[in-house]
């Protein structure tokens, strides 16, 4: 299983992925800086601001669901988990997929794609809906 743990170290946000108990590698604000510069200085959490807005984005991306999906929800994670972190955290990747998939926006692009979520799923259990097209649609 794979989980997003932070802590603050010597004055510094680290913010890594272990899987199976065993850290993989850090996470950086590099990649979701592409999608939307909320922090360019990096992340941060346990309030509300551009540092825990850069962080919800890159874990959101990290869950490896369109960046549409990770776009339009990034903010709601920010408020609903990110902002109220204590200074060591951890969150499971299954509990935010499952966060994503509780979310009614995405259970409308379900429900058109004609899948039903019966009971709670698993990650591997689903195949995320596609994209919507969103035109000229620039900004979420």
């Amino acid at each position: 299983m794979r989980v997003f743990k932070g802590a603050r170290v010597n004055g510094s946000e680290l913010v890594w992925v272990e899987q199976d108990g065993v850290p993989e590698r850090l996470i950086t604000a590099t990649f979701s800086l592409t999608f939307a510069k909320r922090s360019p200085t990096g992340f941060n959490w346990g309030y509300q601001g551009s540092g825990p807005s850069q962080l919800a984005l890159a874990l959101l991306l990290e869950i490896e669901i369109a960046p549409y999906y990770a776009m339009m929800f990034y903010q709601r994670f920010k408020s609903r988990f990110v902002s109220s972190w204590p200074d060591t955290w951890s969150i499971a990747e299954d509990d935010l997929v499952l966060w994503i998939y509780d979310q009614p926006e995405f259970q409308q692009a379900l429900r058109a794609e004609g899948i039903t979520l019966e009971d709670t799923p698993t990650p591997v259990e689903i195949e995320l809906p596609p994209v919507p097209d969103i035109g000229d649609e620039t900004d979420h």
